[in-house]
């Protein structure tokens, strides 16, 4: 994780050499507070990650996990220098960078940074409209 100097800001950046991140993230599902209010045990939470990582590229890949910025500070291009600082990974590895949001405005935003829609759709077991969104170094 990256975090702005003034701490308006963080990035959450996953390295190709480091996706037991991710797969130990859906693995320790249990231990979320997802599983106390829930009606299901966390099943329905448990199914979305899963078919969000099912949709992952094959080779390896920078995963550009979450952007965050203060609400009384966005629109000031926060986010997009964090983004800005992912898109250098990628490009001094050579390795493409991936991420899925599940905002409309979202997508826009990181279409003007170079990434494209590599798959759109809701899951099959309800939940959010997802983008799927790729850029190429």
């Amino acid at each position: 994780m990256w975090e702005t100097v003034d701490g308006h800001g963080a990035l959450v950046l996953v390295p190709p050499d480091r996706t037991d991140v991710w797969d130990d993230a859906l693995t320790h599902v249990e231990d979320s507070t997802t599983l106390d209010v829930t009606d299901d045990g966390g099943l329905r939470h448990e199914q979305f990650w899963e078919w969000v990582a099912s949709r992952a590229p094959r080779e390896p890949f920078w995963h550009l996990d979450s952007v965050g910025v203060e609400p009384g500070w966005q629109g000031r291009g926060i986010g997009s220098v964090l983004v800005e600082f992912s898109l250098e990974q990628s490009r001094a590895s050579g390795t493409p960078i991936v991420l899925e949001t599940g905002s409309p405005r979202n997508v826009p935003l990181y279409q003007r940074l170079g990434f494209r829609v590599v798959d759109e759709e809701a899951p099959p077991e309800g939940g959010p409209h997802v983008w799927f969104m790729r850029r190429d170094p």
